[in-house]
C-alpha cells in the first residue's frame, strides 16, 4: 500500500483543462470485466453535471433556454431548464461555449461565443450553428452585445479587441481606441433607448456615442467585470466591480459606491430581474450569488443550496424560474417560489472525468473521479450514478479495494484550494496531495 503523500510533478498542475468529454464513450467500456474487453457498442452512461459557464433564456419564449458547457457544446431546454439536450449541430462537439446573446428584435436569432473555435450565429433558437467569425484570425471570444433594436449590428469582444459588424457577422470592423491601440474589455453594453451609446468597462473604460468609431474615456473602475445600462436613459448605468457595484449617472464620468456585495470579491454578472422591477442578481468569483430588490442599494446572499466558493457564471431567468451556472458543477434552478437552489443539469453531459475503476470483487460496480465533482458511485455497470462524497473535489484516479467494493483511496488534485481542510504544500516544484481512503481524509501514520 502506498502510505505517505503521492507526489505528482509540475506536469499535472495546470490550467482549467479544456478536455470534457462526458461519460458517453468512456464509461461503458469499463461496465465489463477485464475478460469480456472488446465489445464494439457504446452507450451512454447518465452521469450529469460538469462545467456550465454561459446561461440565455429567449427573450421571446421563456421556456426555451441555452446552456454553453465546458467542452461538451450547447445544451438546449424547452421546459425552463428542467431538462436538456444536445443542441450543438454545426459546432465541434468538444467546444467551450462562454457565453451567449439573444437578439431582441429577432428572437430566433441567437449568437455564441466560444473558445478557441470564434463566434457562432443560429437563427432556428439554438438548433443549429454556423460559424461568423472565420475572417478573424482570433478564435476565443469572451463576451457579445446586440443592438436591441437592430440583430444584424453586433459586438465581439475578445482578449485581443472588439470588433462590430452590421451585416450579422459577414464582415468585422476592428474597433481602437486611440486609433492605434486595440481595446481590453470585460465586458460591453449598448444603450437600449440610443443603441449608439456603448460601453465597455475592464481594463480599458470607455463610452462611445457614434456606434463605436469613437470613444471618450471613463473614470476607471476597480476590476470592472460587467456592465448594465438603464433602458430609459443612456447615462445611467451600474458597474459590477472589486467588492461590489458601482453607479454613474453622467455616463461614466464619475462613479458613486453603491454598496459592497462581497469583500475582495467582484461582481462578475449583473443581471436584472425582467419580472420584478428594481431587482438585481449578482454572481461572484467566489462568494456565491447575491439580490438587491432595491435597485443594487443593498445586497444580500441567495446561495442556498449552491457549492460553496464556486464562480457564478451565468444567471438568466425562465419559465421555470432563476437559473445560474456553476463552474464544474453545472446549472442550479431556483422555482419562483423556492427558498433554495437545487440542480438542474439533467441531460447536460458536460463532466470531466479523470479517472474509472471498478470493483475487482463486484463488477457492477464503478467509480468516477471528476474535476471539481468528486467522487460518484454505480452498482448497476454505469447505468445509474449517484454522488459518493468527496464534494467539490479533484479526483485525479481512485483505487478499490479487491476483496471489499466499499474501500476505496481517492487521490485528489487540489491546486488553487489550499484551504485549512485542504493544505497542499509545494516543495521543490511539486505538489504534495493527501490520500483520502473513502471519504475521510486519513492522518499520515494511518495511511496503509
Amino acid at each position: 500500500m502506498v502510505q505517505g503523500f503521492m507526489v505528482l510533478s509540475p506536469m499535472r498542475r495546470r490550467l482549467p483543462r479544456i478536455f470534457v468529454a462526458g461519460l458517453s464513450a468512456l464509461l461503458t467500456v469499463v461496465a465489463a470485466r477485464p475478460a469480456d474487453a472488446g465489445v464494439n457498442t457504446w452507450t451512454s452512461a447518465r452521469l450529469y453535471g460538469g462545467s456550465v459557464y454561459g446561461l440565455a433564456a429567449s427573450p421571446a419564449n421563456p421556456s426555451i433556454v441555452l446552456a454553453g458547457t465546458g467542452g461538451a457544446g450547447v445544451f438546449r431546454s424547452t421546459d425552463g431548464g428542467v431538462s436538456w439536450h444536445r443542441s450543438s449541430s454545426g459546432m465541434p462537439h468538444d467546444t467551450i461555449v462562454f457565453t451567449f446573446a439573444f437578439a431582441p428584435s429577432a428572437p430566433n436569432t441567437v449568437f455564441a461565443a466560444t473558445y478557441a473555435s470564434g463566434v457562432y450565429r443560429s437563427t432556428d433558437a439554438g438548433r443549429t450553428w454556423v460559424r461568423i467569425t472565420s475572417s478573424i484570425d482570433d478564435a476565443t471570444f469572451f463576451y457579445i452585445a446586440v443592438d436591441p433594436s437592430n440583430a444584424a449590428r453586433l459586438f465581439i469582444g475578445s482578449a485581443a479587441g472588439v470588433w462590430r459588424s452590421t451585416d450579422s457577422g459577414a464582415t468585422w470592423m476592428l474597433l481602437t481606441w486611440p486609433p492605434s491601440d486595440n481595446i481590453a474589455g470585460e465586458a460591453l453594453a449598448i444603450a437600449p433607448s440610443d443603441p449608439q451609446v456603448v460601453y465597455i468597462v475592464g481594463p480599458s473604460m470607455l463610452r462611445s456615442a457614434d456606434g463605436g468609431t469613437t470613444w471618450k474615456n471613463m473614470d476607471p473602475v476597480t476590476e470592472a467585470a460587467s456592465v448594465w445600462v438603464d433602458p430609459s436613459d443612456a447615462n445611467t448605468l451600474l458597474v459590477g466591480g472589486l467588492d461590489g457595484v458601482y453607479r454613474s449617472t453622467d455616463g461614466g464620468a464619475s462613479w458613486q459606491p453603491v454598496a459592497t456585495v462581497a469583500a475582495n470579491d467582484v461582481v462578475f454578472g449583473l443581471v436584472p430581474d425582467p419580472a420584478v422591477p428594481h431587482r438585481f442578481w449578482a454572481g461572484t468569483y467566489a462568494a456565491g450569488l447575491f439580490r438587491s430588490d432595491d435597485g443594487g442599494s443593498t445586497w444580500h446572499s441567495y446561495s442556498t443550496g449552491l457549492p460553496a466558493k464556486r464562480w457564478v457564471r451565468g444567471i438568466t431567468f425562465s419559465s421555470a424560474g432563476a437559473l445560474c451556472a456553476v463552474t464544474q458543477f453545472g446549472v442550479f434552478r431556483r422555482a419562483l417560489t423556492a427558498s433554495s437552489w437545487t440542480p438542474g443539469s439533467s441531460g447536460i453531459t458536460g463532466s470531466e472525468v479523470n479517472s474509472v475503476a471498478y470493483a475487482p470483487s463486484n463488477s457492477a460496480v464503478l467509480y468516477a473521479g471528476l474535476q471539481g465533482q468528486g467522487l460518484f458511485r454505480s452498482t448497476d455497470s454505469g447505468t445509474s450514478w449517484s454522488y459518493a462524497g468527496l464534494r467539490g473535489q479533484n479526483v485525479n484516479s481512485i483505487a478499490v479495494s479487491p476483496s471489499r467494493a466499499s474501500t476505496i483511496n481517492a487521490f485528489l488534485n487540489q491546486v488553487g484550494q489550499g484551504d485549512p481542510a485542504h493544505p497542499v504544500d509545494e516543495q521543490n516544484g511539486q505538489l504534495l496531495m493527501p490520500i483520502r481512503k473513502g471519504t475521510e481524509l486519513l492522518p499520515e501514520k494511518s495511511r496503509n
